[in-house]
Protein backbone atom coordinates (compact mmCIF):
# COMPACT_ATOMS: atom_id res chain seq x y z
CA UNK A 1 0.00 0.00 0.00
CA UNK A 2 1.34 3.11 -0.90
CA UNK A 3 0.55 6.24 1.87
CA UNK A 4 -1.79 9.09 0.88
CA UNK A 5 -1.27 12.50 1.82
CA UNK A 6 -3.80 11.60 4.89
CA UNK A 7 -1.37 8.33 5.66
CA UNK A 8 1.64 8.18 7.47
CA UNK A 9 4.47 5.72 7.55
CA UNK A 10 5.78 5.40 10.74
CA UNK A 11 9.46 3.46 10.88
CA UNK A 12 8.92 1.95 7.48
CA UNK A 13 6.39 -0.52 9.05
CA UNK A 14 3.48 1.09 10.82
CA UNK A 15 1.09 2.80 8.58
CA UNK A 16 -1.64 5.45 10.16
CA UNK A 17 -4.95 4.73 9.33
CA UNK A 18 -7.44 6.55 10.99
CA UNK A 19 -7.35 8.73 14.15
CA UNK A 20 -8.69 6.98 17.17
CA UNK A 21 -8.96 9.83 19.61
CA UNK A 22 -6.12 12.65 20.93
CA UNK A 23 -5.52 13.41 24.65
CA UNK A 24 -3.30 15.66 26.66
CA UNK A 25 0.01 13.78 25.88
CA UNK A 26 -0.71 12.61 21.71
CA UNK A 27 -2.90 11.04 19.52
CA UNK A 28 -4.07 7.70 19.31
CA UNK A 29 -4.35 5.86 15.43
CA UNK A 30 -5.59 2.81 14.06
CA UNK A 31 -2.16 1.51 11.89
CA UNK A 32 -1.44 -1.67 9.51
CA UNK A 33 1.76 -3.49 10.64
CA UNK A 34 2.78 -3.70 7.18
CA UNK A 35 5.46 -6.84 8.48
CA UNK A 36 3.00 -9.09 9.86
CA UNK A 37 -0.42 -7.58 8.57
CA UNK A 38 -2.15 -7.40 11.48
CA UNK A 39 -4.27 -3.82 12.29
CA UNK A 40 -2.85 -2.22 15.62
CA UNK A 41 -3.02 1.02 17.46
CA UNK A 42 -0.22 3.53 17.77
CA UNK A 43 0.49 6.04 20.29
CA UNK A 44 2.33 9.45 19.64
CA UNK A 45 3.83 10.66 22.48
CA UNK A 46 4.37 14.78 22.33
CA UNK A 47 7.65 15.14 24.42
CA UNK A 48 10.63 16.96 24.63
CA UNK A 49 14.39 15.77 24.05
CA UNK A 50 14.52 14.98 28.08
CA UNK A 51 11.64 13.36 27.70
CA UNK A 52 12.68 10.48 25.10
CA UNK A 53 14.45 8.24 27.56
CA UNK A 54 12.11 8.34 30.08
CA UNK A 55 9.64 7.12 27.47
CA UNK A 56 11.86 4.29 26.49
CA UNK A 57 12.65 3.20 29.71
CA UNK A 58 8.73 3.14 31.15
CA UNK A 59 7.56 1.42 27.94
CA UNK A 60 9.78 -1.07 28.37
CA UNK A 61 8.51 -1.91 31.64
CA UNK A 62 4.91 -1.69 31.39
CA UNK A 63 5.52 -3.84 27.91
CA UNK A 64 6.96 -6.30 30.24
CA UNK A 65 3.52 -6.52 31.57
CA UNK A 66 1.53 -9.28 29.73
CA UNK A 67 -1.70 -9.52 31.14
CA UNK A 68 -5.31 -10.12 30.03
CA UNK A 69 -6.80 -6.97 31.57
CA UNK A 70 -3.62 -4.77 30.29
CA UNK A 71 -3.94 -3.33 26.57
CA UNK A 72 -0.22 -5.06 25.28
CA UNK A 73 2.47 -3.11 24.11
CA UNK A 74 4.10 -4.23 21.18
CA UNK A 75 6.68 -1.75 20.00
CA UNK A 76 8.22 1.28 20.47
CA UNK A 77 10.02 3.16 17.79
CA UNK A 78 11.21 6.84 17.09
CA UNK A 79 10.49 8.57 14.13
CA UNK A 80 10.65 12.47 13.45
CA UNK A 81 11.65 13.51 16.55
CA UNK A 82 9.36 11.49 18.18
CA UNK A 83 8.20 8.63 20.38
CA UNK A 84 5.72 5.71 19.05
CA UNK A 85 4.42 3.60 21.15
CA UNK A 86 2.80 0.63 19.55
CA UNK A 87 -0.18 -1.56 21.15
CA UNK A 88 -3.21 -3.76 20.93
CA UNK A 89 -5.73 -2.38 19.33
CA UNK A 90 -9.26 -2.69 21.38
CA UNK A 91 -11.92 -2.40 19.03
CA UNK A 92 -14.54 -1.67 21.66
CA UNK A 93 -16.04 1.37 23.26
CA UNK A 94 -14.41 2.92 26.63
CA UNK A 95 -16.30 2.79 29.93
CA UNK A 96 -17.19 6.46 29.86
CA UNK A 97 -18.27 6.01 26.22
CA UNK A 98 -20.46 2.95 27.46
CA UNK A 99 -21.98 4.78 31.21
CA UNK A 100 -22.70 7.64 28.04
CA UNK A 101 -25.20 5.15 26.14
CA UNK A 102 -26.33 2.59 28.68
CA UNK A 103 -25.80 4.76 32.48
CA UNK A 104 -24.45 3.53 35.44
CA UNK A 105 -23.60 -0.46 36.31
CA UNK A 106 -25.72 -2.64 38.38
CA UNK A 107 -23.27 -3.35 41.62
CA UNK A 108 -22.45 -7.21 40.84
CA UNK A 109 -21.58 -5.80 37.24
CA UNK A 110 -19.46 -2.84 38.98
CA UNK A 111 -17.67 -5.83 40.90
CA UNK A 112 -16.62 -7.93 38.11
CA UNK A 113 -14.80 -5.09 36.23
CA UNK A 114 -13.53 -3.96 39.50
CA UNK A 115 -11.63 -7.13 40.49
CA UNK A 116 -10.28 -7.22 36.73
CA UNK A 117 -8.25 -3.41 37.02
CA UNK A 118 -7.41 -4.26 40.64
CA UNK A 119 -5.44 -7.51 38.99
CA UNK A 120 -4.29 -5.12 36.16
CA UNK A 121 -2.75 -2.68 38.55
CA UNK A 122 -1.50 -5.57 41.09
CA UNK A 123 0.25 -6.28 37.70
CA UNK A 124 1.94 -3.01 36.65
CA UNK A 125 2.86 -2.51 40.37
CA UNK A 126 4.83 -5.16 40.56
CA UNK A 127 6.55 -4.66 37.25
CA UNK A 128 7.64 -0.97 38.76
CA UNK A 129 5.09 0.88 37.18
CA UNK A 130 2.54 3.57 38.15
CA UNK A 131 -0.49 4.13 36.08
CA UNK A 132 -1.75 7.53 37.19
CA UNK A 133 -4.55 8.44 35.34
CA UNK A 134 -7.68 5.42 36.14
CA UNK A 135 -10.55 6.59 34.98
CA UNK A 136 -13.43 5.33 33.13
CA UNK A 137 -11.73 6.89 29.63
CA UNK A 138 -8.87 4.68 30.03
CA UNK A 139 -10.66 1.55 30.49
CA UNK A 140 -11.60 -0.59 27.02
CA UNK A 141 -14.43 -2.85 26.79
CA UNK A 142 -13.51 -6.35 24.89
CA UNK A 143 -16.33 -8.15 22.69
CA UNK A 144 -16.17 -10.43 25.37
CA UNK A 145 -17.32 -8.10 27.79
CA UNK A 146 -13.97 -8.15 30.26
CA UNK A 147 -12.23 -4.59 30.10
CA UNK A 148 -8.47 -3.62 29.24
CA UNK A 149 -6.24 -1.19 31.12
CA UNK A 150 -4.95 1.22 28.22
CA UNK A 151 -3.72 4.90 28.02
CA UNK A 152 -0.31 4.83 30.10
CA UNK A 153 0.52 8.11 28.36
CA UNK A 154 1.58 9.46 31.84
CA UNK A 155 2.43 6.81 33.82
CA UNK A 156 5.57 6.65 35.65
CA UNK A 157 7.71 4.13 37.41
CA UNK A 158 7.71 3.90 40.80
CA UNK A 159 11.05 4.90 41.53
CA UNK A 160 9.77 8.39 40.68
CA UNK A 161 11.27 8.84 37.41
CA UNK A 162 7.99 10.02 35.16
CA UNK A 163 7.22 10.75 31.54
CA UNK A 164 6.36 14.07 32.72
CA UNK A 165 9.39 15.21 34.08
CA UNK A 166 10.26 17.33 37.50
CA UNK A 167 7.31 19.49 38.88
CA UNK A 168 4.83 18.61 36.59
CA UNK A 169 1.59 17.05 37.48
CA UNK A 170 -1.05 15.56 35.22
CA UNK A 171 -3.92 13.33 34.89
CA UNK A 172 -7.49 14.17 35.15
CA UNK A 173 -8.91 16.49 38.01
CA UNK A 174 -11.33 14.76 39.37
CA UNK A 175 -9.44 11.86 39.39
CA UNK A 176 -6.04 12.66 40.63
CA UNK A 177 -5.18 11.31 43.93
CA UNK A 178 -4.55 14.39 46.60
CA UNK A 179 -0.96 13.34 47.58
CA UNK A 180 -0.24 14.45 43.90
CA UNK A 181 -2.11 17.90 44.44
CA UNK A 182 -0.19 18.37 47.64
CA UNK A 183 3.26 17.50 45.44
CA UNK A 184 4.08 14.24 47.87
CA UNK A 185 5.07 11.35 46.05
CA UNK A 186 2.75 8.95 43.93
CA UNK A 187 2.83 5.21 44.62
CA UNK A 188 0.15 2.47 44.16
CA UNK A 189 -2.25 4.38 46.85
CA UNK A 190 -2.37 6.45 44.41
CA UNK A 191 -4.01 4.40 41.29
CA UNK A 192 -5.97 2.55 44.15
CA UNK A 193 -7.59 6.22 44.88
CA UNK A 194 -8.32 6.61 41.58
CA UNK A 195 -9.84 3.59 40.99
CA UNK A 196 -12.03 4.09 43.82
CA UNK A 197 -13.17 7.20 42.36
CA UNK A 198 -13.84 5.27 38.71
CA UNK A 199 -16.11 2.56 41.01
CA UNK A 200 -18.36 5.22 42.22
CA UNK A 201 -18.39 6.88 38.69
CA UNK A 202 -19.56 2.77 37.45
CA UNK A 203 -22.05 2.94 40.54
CA UNK A 204 -24.08 6.38 40.10
CA UNK A 205 -22.50 8.21 36.97
CA UNK A 206 -20.55 10.95 38.68
CA UNK A 207 -17.87 11.53 40.94
CA UNK A 208 -17.53 11.91 44.32
CA UNK A 209 -15.76 15.22 43.76
CA UNK A 210 -18.21 16.67 40.89
CA UNK A 211 -18.27 20.37 41.37
CA UNK A 212 -19.40 23.02 38.88
CA UNK A 213 -16.16 24.35 37.94
CA UNK A 214 -12.76 23.08 38.08
CA UNK A 215 -11.55 25.13 41.05
CA UNK A 216 -13.98 23.72 43.36
CA UNK A 217 -13.01 20.48 41.91
CA UNK A 218 -9.41 20.77 42.81
CA UNK A 219 -10.52 22.28 46.02
CA UNK A 220 -12.97 19.40 46.68
CA UNK A 221 -10.53 16.35 46.35
CA UNK A 222 -7.47 18.15 47.97
CA UNK A 223 -9.35 18.58 50.70
CA UNK A 224 -13.46 18.47 51.45
CA UNK A 225 -15.08 14.55 52.15
CA UNK A 226 -16.27 12.42 49.41
CA UNK A 227 -19.85 12.61 48.71
CA UNK A 228 -20.21 9.11 47.99
CA UNK A 229 -24.79 8.98 48.70
CA UNK A 230 -25.14 8.34 44.99
CA UNK A 231 -23.09 5.13 45.91
CA UNK A 232 -26.00 2.82 47.40
CA UNK A 233 -25.49 -0.96 47.86
CA UNK A 234 -22.79 -3.07 48.65
CA UNK A 235 -19.72 -0.92 47.37
CA UNK A 236 -20.02 1.98 49.05
CA UNK A 237 -17.94 1.37 51.78
CA UNK A 238 -15.29 -0.09 49.88
CA UNK A 239 -15.47 3.10 47.86
CA UNK A 240 -14.89 5.28 50.36
CA UNK A 241 -12.39 3.23 51.55
CA UNK A 242 -10.41 3.88 48.30
CA UNK A 243 -11.03 7.22 47.97
CA UNK A 244 -9.38 8.42 51.69
CA UNK A 245 -7.28 11.50 51.93
CA UNK A 246 -4.22 9.61 52.95
CA UNK A 247 -2.83 7.43 51.33
CA UNK A 248 -2.13 4.94 54.54
CA UNK A 249 -5.36 5.02 55.28
CA UNK A 250 -6.46 3.57 52.43
CA UNK A 251 -8.07 -0.30 51.82
CA UNK A 252 -4.71 -1.91 50.29
CA UNK A 253 -5.11 -4.09 47.15
CA UNK A 254 -5.65 -7.24 48.76
CA UNK A 255 -8.77 -5.87 51.41
CA UNK A 256 -10.30 -4.23 48.28
CA UNK A 257 -10.69 -7.67 46.39
CA UNK A 258 -12.30 -9.62 49.09
CA UNK A 259 -14.64 -6.90 49.29
CA UNK A 260 -15.60 -7.03 45.72
CA UNK A 261 -15.44 -10.79 45.65
CA UNK A 262 -17.77 -10.88 48.73
CA UNK A 263 -20.29 -8.73 46.39
CA UNK A 264 -20.07 -11.38 43.72
CA UNK A 265 -20.30 -14.52 45.78
CA UNK A 266 -22.94 -13.91 48.53
CA UNK A 267 -24.38 -16.01 50.50
CA UNK A 268 -23.38 -18.46 53.41
CA UNK A 269 -21.68 -20.72 51.39
CA UNK A 270 -19.01 -17.68 50.96
CA UNK A 271 -16.25 -17.49 53.24
CA UNK A 272 -17.21 -14.37 55.23
CA UNK A 273 -15.45 -11.19 54.68
CA UNK A 274 -15.97 -8.16 56.85
CA UNK A 275 -14.78 -4.69 55.36
CA UNK A 276 -13.92 -2.17 58.12
CA UNK A 277 -15.61 1.18 57.74
CA UNK A 278 -12.85 3.65 57.18
CA UNK A 279 -13.20 5.90 60.51
CA UNK A 280 -13.66 9.48 58.78
CA UNK A 281 -12.53 12.26 60.65
CA UNK A 282 -14.78 15.07 61.86
CA UNK A 283 -16.29 16.64 59.05
CA UNK A 284 -14.99 20.48 59.10
CA UNK A 285 -16.60 23.33 57.30
CA UNK A 286 -15.88 23.28 53.40
CA UNK A 287 -13.17 26.16 52.46
CA UNK A 288 -15.15 28.00 49.54
CA UNK A 289 -12.49 28.38 46.69
CA UNK A 290 -11.27 31.85 46.97
CA UNK A 291 -10.03 34.04 43.68
CA UNK A 292 -7.24 36.01 43.84
CA UNK A 293 -7.83 39.63 45.28
CA UNK A 294 -4.69 41.42 43.61
CA UNK A 295 -4.81 41.24 39.21
CA UNK A 296 -2.99 37.82 38.61
CA UNK A 297 -1.07 39.55 35.76
CA UNK A 298 0.89 42.43 38.11
CA UNK A 299 1.16 39.59 40.95
CA UNK A 300 3.35 37.35 38.34
CA UNK A 301 5.22 40.29 36.85
CA UNK A 302 6.20 41.66 40.07
CA UNK A 303 6.72 38.82 42.40
CA UNK A 304 8.31 36.80 39.58
CA UNK A 305 6.69 32.71 39.31
CA UNK A 306 9.25 30.43 40.25
CA UNK A 307 7.46 27.11 39.11
CA UNK A 308 4.32 26.56 36.71
CA UNK A 309 2.92 23.04 36.95
CA UNK A 310 0.89 22.45 33.80
CA UNK A 311 -2.19 20.13 33.84
CA UNK A 312 -4.12 19.24 31.18
CA UNK A 313 -7.59 17.03 31.18
CA UNK A 314 -7.24 14.39 28.84
CA UNK A 315 -10.20 15.29 26.04
CA UNK A 316 -10.85 12.99 23.25
CA UNK A 317 -11.12 15.04 20.13
CA UNK A 318 -11.36 13.47 16.03
CA UNK A 319 -9.63 14.89 13.43
CA UNK A 320 -8.78 14.01 9.97
CA UNK A 321 -4.73 15.38 10.29
CA UNK A 322 -1.64 13.58 11.92
CA UNK A 323 -0.26 17.49 12.99
CA UNK A 324 -0.57 18.34 16.34
CA UNK A 325 -2.86 21.29 17.02
CA UNK A 326 -1.81 24.81 17.63
CA UNK A 327 -1.90 25.54 21.62
CA UNK A 328 -4.36 28.19 22.17
CA UNK A 329 -3.33 31.01 24.16
CA UNK A 330 -3.52 30.47 28.25
CA UNK A 331 -6.33 33.40 29.20
CA UNK A 332 -7.64 32.19 32.74
CA UNK A 333 -11.55 32.03 33.46
CA UNK A 334 -10.32 31.62 37.11
CA UNK A 335 -7.98 32.13 39.88
CA UNK A 336 -7.43 30.46 43.53
CA UNK A 337 -5.22 30.80 46.11
CA UNK A 338 -4.84 27.49 48.00
CA UNK A 339 -5.57 27.02 51.51
CA UNK A 340 -1.85 25.98 52.68
CA UNK A 341 0.30 28.42 51.09
CA UNK A 342 -0.31 32.16 50.34
CA UNK A 343 2.54 32.05 47.50
CA UNK A 344 0.47 29.98 45.43
CA UNK A 345 -2.69 29.91 43.20
CA UNK A 346 -4.62 27.87 41.31
CA UNK A 347 -5.22 29.47 37.22
CA UNK A 348 -7.73 27.67 34.95
CA UNK A 349 -8.12 27.98 31.40
CA UNK A 350 -11.04 25.71 30.24
CA UNK A 351 -9.72 22.09 30.42
CA UNK A 352 -6.13 23.53 31.47
CA UNK A 353 -5.15 24.33 35.35
CA UNK A 354 -2.08 24.89 36.18
CA UNK A 355 -0.49 26.21 40.18
CA UNK A 356 1.62 29.10 39.88
CA UNK A 357 4.29 29.61 42.50
CA UNK A 358 5.26 32.89 43.79
CA UNK A 359 8.36 33.39 45.10
CA UNK A 360 10.82 36.88 45.79
CA UNK A 361 13.46 35.42 43.16
CA UNK A 362 14.10 37.01 39.82
CA UNK A 363 11.76 35.51 37.11
CA UNK A 364 14.00 32.82 34.75
CA UNK A 365 12.14 30.66 31.70
CA UNK A 366 14.92 28.01 32.92
CA UNK A 367 12.61 27.29 36.18
CA UNK A 368 9.43 27.18 34.56
CA UNK A 369 8.18 23.48 33.34
CA UNK A 370 5.20 22.87 31.07
CA UNK A 371 5.12 23.32 26.72
CA UNK A 372 4.41 27.34 27.14
CA UNK A 373 6.64 29.15 29.15
CA UNK A 374 5.13 31.27 31.51
CA UNK A 375 6.72 34.36 29.75
CA UNK A 376 4.45 33.75 27.07
CA UNK A 377 1.08 34.35 28.84
CA UNK A 378 2.03 38.00 29.94
CA UNK A 379 0.07 39.66 26.93
CA UNK A 380 -3.38 36.90 27.17
CA UNK A 381 -3.73 37.28 30.94
CA UNK A 382 -6.95 39.20 31.85
CA UNK A 383 -7.26 40.11 35.24
CA UNK A 384 -9.60 38.62 37.34
CA UNK A 385 -12.59 40.55 39.25
CA UNK A 386 -11.72 41.72 42.39
CA UNK A 387 -13.30 39.46 45.65
CA UNK A 388 -13.23 39.31 49.29
CA UNK A 389 -12.78 36.24 49.11
CA UNK A 390 -15.09 35.55 51.83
Amino acid sequence: MTPTDKQRLIADRYLLTDLIGRGGMGAVWRATDQLLQRTVAVKELHLGADGHRRALREARTIARVSHPHVVGIYDLVAHEDQVWIVMELVDGPSLADHLTTAGPLPPARTAEIGLQLLDALTAVHAAGALHRDIKPANVLLRADGSVALTDFGIAALSDGESLTGTGEVMGSLDYIAPERLHSRPAGPPSDLFSLGVTLCVLLCGRTPFARPTPAATLHAVAYEQPDTSGCTGPLRTLVEGLVRKDPDERLSAPDAADALREVLTPGPATRTHTLRAPTLPPRRKPRRPRRAAVPLAVLLLASGATTAYLMTGHKTQHAATATPPEPKPMIPDEVMRTPDDRNQYWVFSGDRYALIELADAPRTDKQVTGPRPLTDWKNSLRRPRESTGT
